[in-house]
């Protein structure tokens, strides 16, 4: 038997906070409804403005297990940023990589600097928040390669 230690991710928009939740062991499922707070809350990042995340399906292949859904060649060959009601199961199964994006600013204006009015990532366009338009802006990218998925 093994204890699953929750770790969840989330973004306050309100705040600019980028935090992290651990202990406890709820989880979310997919297709199910959110999951109760499992623990404080811990900022990892403060002026944060966007957190996207694209998922990395791997869809060739054949249904070597029977579940209906293609077993992958072991090559990613599609990004997606939101899943299909009607295959989502499939897709959850197909996952390979999840690419995690974040829009975060500087904390103090820069003199004689105008940050263009949106930014674009992913599938999601964010508007420059009026007062901040001084303020120098990053998107910070990283693809994630989570252990055993994919493996019968």
């Amino acid at each position: 038997m093994y204890k699953v230690n929750c770790i969840r991710y989330g973004f306050d928009g309100a705040t600019g906070e980028l935090r992290r939740e651990t202990g406890g062991s709820v989880c979310q499922t997919p297709g199910a409804a959110v999951a109760p707070a499992v623990g404080n809350p811990v900022v990892l990042a403060g002026n944060v403005e966007g957190l996207e995340l694209a998922y990395g399906l791997d869809t060739n292949g054949a249904d070597a297990d029977g579940n209906g859904c293609n077993d992958g060649d072991g090559t990613i060959d599609a990004w997606i940023n939101t899943f299909v009601p009607a295959t989502q199961a499939c897709q959850v199964s197909q996952v390979r990589a999840v690419r995690v994006n974040v829009l975060a600013r500087t904390g103090t204006p820069q003199k004689d600097f105008s940050y263009p009015a949106t930014t674009t990532i992913e599938d999601k366009v964010y508007a420059t928040p009026v007062g901040t338009e001084s303020q120098r802006r990053r998107v910070v990218v990283t693809e994630v390669k989570p252990r055993n998925i994919g493996i019968p």
